[in-house]
């Protein structure tokens, strides 16, 4: 990880230290995240219904595909040099 990069401001050193740094960070803001969305997962009193799985899936269905879409046209218009 502590190699030289070239970039376009000149020559940039990568630390390894900062790397870990950034990564255990990212880490534990994923933890505390995953630990607030199981606690709050088990706080709810009811359970959903069938009918609010489905919806559920199908919003996050439609969610990825939609994503998947708008990445698909942004790399197709930057190939064919619409983007410049």
């Amino acid at each position: 990880m502590a190699e030289d990069k070239s970039s376009v401001q000149g020559e940039k050193k990568t630390s390894s230290t900062t790397f870990w740094i950034t990564v255990l960070g990212l880490g534990g803001l994923f933890g505390a995240a995953m630990w607030w969305a199981f606690d709050a997962w088990e706080t709810v009193p009811d359970r959903m219904t069938t009918n609010g799985f489905i919806a559920m899936t199908l919003g996050i269905v439609f969610t990825v595909a939609l994503g998947a879409g708008l990445m698909a046209l942004l790399f197709w218009s930057n190939r064919k040099g619409y983007d410049r």
